[in-house]
C-alpha cells in the first residue's frame, strides 16, 4: 500500500528529471557536448594558474601595485587588439583560430612552469608571459564567443551561454580548490604544468567540432569592417546599456579578484588556503547563478535579472570591503559570485540574441573589450589606491561607483520600457 510519502516521492522524481533536462538541454547538441567537456578541463587549469600566479607575484613582491601591473600586462593587449580579433573572427574559420590559440597557450603555461620550477622566475618574466596570454585572448575570446552560436540551434542559445558560464564558474570552484592545496604543499610550478596539460582537452574538442554554419560563414566576406560592429553596439539601446555596465564592472567590480590576495593575507590574516577558500566561494556563487539562468533564463527576463543583480553586487562588494571576519567574508564572497555572474551571463545572452550573425565576431570583440579590456586601467588605479590607502578603502570606493552605475542602469531600463509601452 502506498503511503502519502511514497506518492510524493514518485511525483517529485519526474519534476526533478524535467528540471535537470531543462537545465542541460543544450547538451543534446553534439558540438556543444565536445565544447562543454573540453572547456571544463581547460578552464579549471586556467583558474589553477590564476590563483598560483597571483600568490606567486604577491609572495615575491608584497606589492598590490605589482599585482595590478601584472593584471594590466594581461589585459592591455585585449584592449588594443580585440577589435581586430573580432574582425578576423567574422572572416576566417573560428575553429582554426581556437586550435592555434590552444597551441600557443600550451607553450605559455609550460614556460611559466619551467621558470618557476627551476627558480629562475622573475617579475619581468611573469609580465611578458601575461602579455602573451592577453594577446592570444584578444583573438581567442571573440572567436570562441562567436563560435558558441554555431554549436547549437538558436532555441538552445540562452541555455548554452548559461551552461558555458557554468563551466567557467564550476572551474572557479574546482581550479582554486586544487591550486590552494598544491601551492601549499608542492609549489606554484605544478599548477602551471597542469594548466599546460589541460589545454590538450580543448585542443581535442575543437578538432572534433563541426560548426553548424561553417559552410555558410565561409561563402564570401561579411560586409563592412570594425566600424559597423561599433555602430551596431552603440546604436542598440539595450546593448549599449549593458556594455556601459560591463565597463564599470571591468574598471571597478572585477578589482575584488585582483586585490583578493591582499584581503586574504593582510586584512583577514589567512594563508594560501584561506585565499583559495575565498576564490572557491566566489566560484560557487557564480556556478549557482549560471545554473539558475540555464534553468529559468529567457529573453524576456534578462533585463530584470541584470538590473537586480547589479544592485546586489554593489551592496555585496561594500560589505566585503568592511568585513574583518573570515567566515563572514566567505559568505559575502559567495554573494559576489552570484550577483556578478548573473549580470555578466545575462548581458552576454542578451547581446548574443540581438546581434545579427554577420556581425557576431565584431560584436563579441566589443563585449571582450568591455569585459576585459578596461581591466588594465582599473588594475593600475585600484592597485595604486590599495597601496596608498589600503585594499579595504579601494574596494569600498569601487562598491560606491558600482552602486551608482546600477541605479543609472535601472533608471534607464525603466524609461525605455515606459517609452515602448507608450509607442
Amino acid at each position: 500500500m502506498k503511503t502519502s510519502e511514497d506518492t510524493g516521492c514518485t511525483e517529485d522524481h519526474p519534476r526533478l528529471r524535467q528540471a535537470v533536462a531543462a537545465t542541460f538541454r543544450s547538451l543534446s547538441q553534439r558540438n556543444f557536448r565536445f565544447y562543454f567537456c573540453g572547456q571544463l578541463v581547460s578552464v579549471s587549469g586556467s583558474w589553477m594558474q590564476g590563483l598560483a600566479l597571483s600568490w606567486l607575484v604577491y609572495r615575491m613582491t608584497n606589492s598590490p601595485m605589482v599585482l595590478g601591473l601584472v593584471e594590466a600586462c594581461q589585459f592591455v593587449p585585449v584592449l588594443l587588439l580585440a577589435l581586430a580579433g573580432g574582425w578576423l573572427a567574422d572572416r576566417v574559420d573560428r575553429r582554426k583560430i581556437m586550435i592555434f590559440a590552444q597551441l600557443i597557450m600550451i607553450g605559455q603555461a609550460s614556460t611559466l612552469a619551467f621558470l618557476t620550477y627551476t627558480n629562475q622566475i622573475q617579475v619581468w618574466h611573469i609580465m611578458c608571459l601575461a602579455a602573451l596570454a592577453g594577446t592570444v585572448s584578444a583573438f581567442e575570446m571573440p572567436a570562441r564567443q562567436a563560435l558558441l552560436a554555431q554549436l547549437v540551434e538558436r532555441k538552445y542559445l540562452v541555455n548554452a551561454i548559461s551552461l558555458n558560464s557554468s563551466v567557467f564558474n564550476a572551474s572557479r570552484v574546482i581550479g582554486p580548490a586544487i591550486a590552494a592545496i598544491l601551492v601549499a604543499r608542492v609549489g606554484e610550478s605544478i599548477c602551471f604544468a597542469l594548466n599546460a596539460l589541460s589545454f590538450l582537452a580543448t585542443l581535442a574538442a575543437f578538432t572534433m567540432i563541426r560548426p553548424i554554419s561553417a559552410e555558410a560563414s565561409s561563402n564570401g566576406k561579411p560586409p563592412g569592417g570594425i566600424k559597423e560592429g561599433l555602430k551596431f553596439a552603440f546604436s542598440t539601446p539595450d546593448i549599449a546599456r549593458v556594455l556601459r555596465q560591463c565597463v564599470v564592472l571591468s574598471l571597478f567590480g572585477a578589482q575584488v579578484s585582483v586585490l583578493m590576495p591582499v584581503m586574504a593575507r593582510d586584512v583577514l590574516h589567512q594563508g594560501v588556503d584561506g585565499f583559495g577558500a575565498l576564490r572557491v566561494a566566489i566560484g560557487a556563487g557564480s556556478l549557482c547563478a549560471a545554473l539558475s539562468l540555464a534553468t529559468k533564463g529567457s529573453q524576456s527576463t534578462l533585463v530584470k535579472i541584470i538590473g537586480v543583480s547589479s544592485i546586489g553586487f554593489a551592496v555585496a562588494l561594500c560589505a566585503f570591503s568592511i568585513s574583518r571576519q573570515f567566515s563572514l567574508s566567505l559568505c559575502i564572497a559567495f554573494l559576489l559570485g552570484l550577483t556578478l555572474t548573473s549580470q555578466l551571463s545575462g548581458s552576454h545572452s542578451l547581446i548574443q540574441l540581438k546581434v545579427p550573425d554577420e556581425l557576431r565576431g565584431r560584436m563579441m570583440s566589443v563585449w571582450t573589450i568591455t569585459l576585459l579590456g578596461m581591466n588594465p586601467v582599473g588594475s593600475l588605479v585600484n592597485g595604486w589606491t590599495a597601496s596608498t590607502f589600503g585594499a579595504p578603502v579601494a574596494l569600498f570606493g569601487c562598491s560606491i561607483v558600482c552602486l551608482i552605475s546600477a541605479l543609472v542602469l535601472g533608471t534607464d531600463a525603466m524609461k525605455s520600457q515606459s517609452e515602448r509601452a507608450q509607442s
